[in-house]
C-alpha cells in the first residue's frame, strides 16, 4: 500500500511462480536449460496484454477481489515513491540494465530477465520499478508498455518512458506486469 492508503501496488512484478498457480503454464519457457527456482522469481513477460488481462481476471476471480493493471499516473507516483525523480540511489544498485545485466549473463539464460527484488527497493518499498521489464499500464486512451529504459548506459540519461500499445493481442517481449488493487 502506498502511504497515501489510497492505493495498493504489488511490491514486485508478478512472478513466473504466480503465473503458473493461476494459468497453469509458462509463456517464457523456450526450451532452454533452466534452473527451477532461478526462473520461478523471475518477472512474468513474453505476453501479449490479452493473456495479461486473462490472468487479471483469473486471479480476481479466484481471490474474489478486483486487480488491474496500475495507471500511467499510479505507475509514475508509485516509482517516484513521493520524490522527484526515478533514481534514488546508485543504479548499479537499485535496478537491472543493460551493463549489470551483461555482468552475470549465463549463455543458457532466455536474454538478460532477473529474479525479482533483488536490488534495493524504493522508499515505498517497491522493486523493480526502473530496469528489469517494462511494465504494462492502462489509461482511458489504451494500453503502454511503461518503464525506465534498460539499454540506458548511463544513469543521467535514464528516463521513465511510455510506448502506447499497438497491439494487444501481440507478444510484448520484455514488458512484465505489475498489479494494483481497487475497491470492489
Amino acid at each position: 500500500s502506498l502511504p497515501s492508503g489510497n492505493l495498493w501496488i504489488s511490491t514486485t512484478e508478478v512472478e513466473i511462480s504466480q503465473w503458473l498457480k493461476i494459468m497453469g503454464f509458462d509463456p517464457t519457457f523456450k526450451g532452454l536449460p533452466r534452473e527451477p527456482h532461478e526462473v520461478n522469481s523471475r518477472p512474468i513477460h513474453e505476453c501479449s496484454v490479452l493473456a495479461y488481462e486473462k490472468f487479471i481476471k483469473a486471479l480476481s476471480r479466484r481471490e474474489q477481489l478486483k486487480y488491474d493493471f496500475p495507471t500511467v499516473m499510479e505507475f509514475v507516483n508509485a516509482c517516484k515513491a513521493g520524490g522527484s525523480d526515478v533514481l534514488y540511489g546508485k543504479l548499479d544498485e537499485i535496478a537491472w540494465y543493460n551493463t549489470n545485466y551483461r555482468k552475470n549473463f549465463n549463455k543458457h539464460e532466455r536474454l538478460f530477465i532477473r529474479p525479482v527484488g533483488q536490488k534495493k527497493p524504493n522508499a515505498f518499498g517497491l522493486y523493480d520499478m526502473i530496469g528489469n521489464t517494462h511494465e504494462v499500464c492502462k489509461d482511458e486512451d489504451g494500453y503502454h508498455f511503461f518503464g525506465c529504459d534498460v539499454y540506458c548506459p548511463k544513469e543521467e540519461l535514464m528516463k521513465i518512458r511510455s510506448y502506447p500499445v499497438k497491439d494487444a493481442s501481440r507478444n510484448c517481449g520484455f514488458t512484465g506486469l505489475r498489479l494494483v488493487l481497487r475497491p470492489k
